[in-house]
């Protein structure tokens, strides 16, 4: 009989591997240790990704919703529960959620970058423009701190697809 500590040392060995049978090993090793003593927000999170991971959406949503309901000031579950929607394509659940994001000061970063995304998902270029401009920190005054800041949004232009806005952040950066 493998120990619960045993058991997430598995799940995080399986949860690198990339094949629906490693996947669905992770997904019945959490929801053992969930009924056995409950899962911290990150296993939650982990279980609910796993689930929408195997194609299991409607689980994967009760999950992501009940771990939600238990944790409800993780930003972290619902950051990445409303990347979720924008993965799915479901825009409208993606700006519901976004827009409670919105309510918590805590959450500006994540609600900035789920707006780009959202948005580049979307294919408006023009928002993204505008959201990529508005996280960036004035050129002509840069401190070291925000030197760093600069690279991170060149590099986060780069994967929402506008090459252009990201090569002239790199130049800055250079």
């Amino acid at each position: 009989k493998a120990s619960i500590e045993d058991k997430e040392q598995l799940i995080d060995l399986l949860s690198l591997r990339n094949d629906p049978g490693s996947r669905e090993r992770v997904v019945s090793m959490l929801r053992e240790i969930k009924q056995q003593r409950g899962l911290p927000a990150m296993r939650e999170l982990q279980l609910g990704h796993m689930l929408n991971e195997i194609n299991d959406w409607q689980a994967s949503k009760k999950q992501m919703e009940d771990a939600i309901g238990r944790y409800p000031d993780d930003i972290g579950l619902q950051t990445a529960y409303a990347s979720m929607f924008i993965a799915r394509k479901d825009f409208s659940s993606a700006k519901t959620w976004i827009a409670r994001l919105a309510n918590n000061r805590e959450a500006a970063n994540s609600v900035q970058e789920l707006r780009l995304r959202l948005a580049a998902a979307q294919g408006n270029k023009d928002e993204v423009r505008r959201v990529l401009t508005g996280m960036t920190p004035n050129l002509a005054v840069v401190t070291p701190e925000q030197l760093q800041f600069v690279r991170s949004v060149a590099l986060l232009a780069d994967s929402v697809g506008d090459h252009e806005y990201a090569l002239n952040l790199f130049r800055e950066y250079a």
